[in-house]
């Protein structure tokens, strides 16, 4: 009866010594395994996160360089410095129509704006797209204390369909005279398309 017992025991302990490494092992490799799963998706996050933030700085700049852009054209100067005025009606629809062209190549070719406002120093405003002209004194005073820098801001208001509030992302700054940098000449507002830069953003993960 003692030997059964005895070979009992070393039989339990036998086991014992023989599952030890066979459960650290088992440990060891499940521990190994999600510290990989964890590193791989920390890598994807920071990966995606990359990409996101290079698409955003991409788009600043597109945004950034048309509003500048709308200074090469020699219409919208004219506009905005104030001298479009005609004493006909029909050279200055088509001066005006001129400037809409304009403004509406800068939206078509690129798929981050949503709509453009421009402001000559007359106060005189133009504006295509979606959204109604809406540059207001807050824009000029913010655009004044930055000193022809761009900023960016959010604004909510009423939608034209539905009437419901609505959030639009924008870029405003002052536009200075290419000919006397000195000289405001007016005020440019861009809005971003924030469908467009989301289906960039999914594209980009």
């Amino acid at each position: 009866m003692h030997k059964y017992s005895l070979q009992k025991k070393i039989f339990i302990l036998s086991l014992f010594f023989m599952l030890i490494p066979l459960i650290a092992f088992t440990a060891f490799n499940i521990f190994s395994s999600v510290k990989k799963v964890e590193e791989n998706y920390r890598s994807s996050l920071i990966f995606g996160m990359k990409k996101i933030g290079s698409v955003t700085e991409m788009v600043f700049d597109d945004i950034d360089e048309a509003s500048l852009f709308i200074l090469v054209d020699p219409d919208i100067k004219k506009f905005l410095k104030g001298q479009t005025g005609s004493e006909h009606a029909y050279e200055s629809s088509v001066q005006m129509g001129k400037i809409y062209n304009s403004l509406n190549y800068l939206k078509n070719t690129n798929d981050s704006i949503q709509s453009l406002q421009i402001a000559g120093k007359n106060g005189q405003i133009l504006a295509n797209g979606y959204f109604p002209q809406n540059i207001t004194d807050k824009d000029w005073e913010k655009a004044r204390q930055l000193n022809g820098q761009s900023y960016w801001d959010v604004e909510e208001s009423e939608g034209i369909v539905d009437g419901a509030l609505e959030k639009r992302i924008y870029q405003c700054r002052l536009l200075r005279n290419p000919d006397n940098t000195q000289e405001t000449i007016g005020l440019v507002k861009v809005y971003l398309n924030t469908s467009a830069l989301k289906e960039l953003f999914l594209t980009a993960r």
